[in-house]
């Protein structure tokens, strides 16, 4: 993780872009997780359309986006609770969705959870605080956007955006982070 900032702190990291399908790629992401889904009784929503279409984007980054938004969104979230999963497709963007009911995000720290180092308690385990830094910096090497809303004891809401075509576009602005309860949603899994 260390390495994959410094080396896009350096402006070397080049994307190796792939036509991607949203479907299977967030399959994938979520089929390493399914034991720890279990082992938490932690409830699954997926909700993306059949008919979504494709983008192009860096697989490998994208798995490590995905890999870090569920690990912690299962992390914060505790037996009995839900973690929805989502994709939409506007005419220029992919807008991918990770909400959890977990423990939430304290006003004063939302501002801080992209910075570097910046850790937080998992039960009783202290992260390094590198996770979210990394899918920002991987959002941000798209030109796409990342926007977090959060309130105590009602979860997280995370938002990636990224463009269709991240080399014809320009970077679009991160909306501001607001203060909003996560979604409830039925269990799926």
């Amino acid at each position: 993780d260390i390495l994959d900032l410094v080396t896009v702190d350096a402006g070397i990291m080049a994307l190796e872009l792939e036509t991607i399908d949203p479907i299977h790629a967030i399959s994938k992401a979520v089929d390493e997780f399914k034991p720890k889904f279990e082992d938490k009784k932690i409830g699954l929503c997926v909700d993306i359309p059949a008919e979504i279409g494709q983008f192009e984007a860096d697989p490998r980054r994208l798995k490590q986006i995905f890999t870090h938004l569920i690990g912690n969104a299962i992390s914060f979230s505790n037996e009995g609770q839900m973690v929805s999963i989502s994709a939409r497709k506007t005419a220029q963007h992919m807008h991918f969705t990770i909400s959890d009911q977990g423990c939430g995000i304290a006003p004063e720290a939302i501002a801080q959870v992209f910075d570097r180092f910046v850790s937080r308690k998992i039960n009783n385990e202290t992260s390094v605080g590198l996770g979210l830094s990394i899918v920002k910096a991987f959002v941000e090497l798209h030109n796409g956007s990342i926007s977090i809303t959060s309130e105590i004891n009602k979860g997280t809401h995370i938002e990636c955006t990224f463009p269709i075509h991240p080399l014809k576009s320009q970077a679009i602005p991160t909306q501001d982070t607001q203060t909003h309860q996560a979604p409830n949603t039925a269990a799926v899994a």
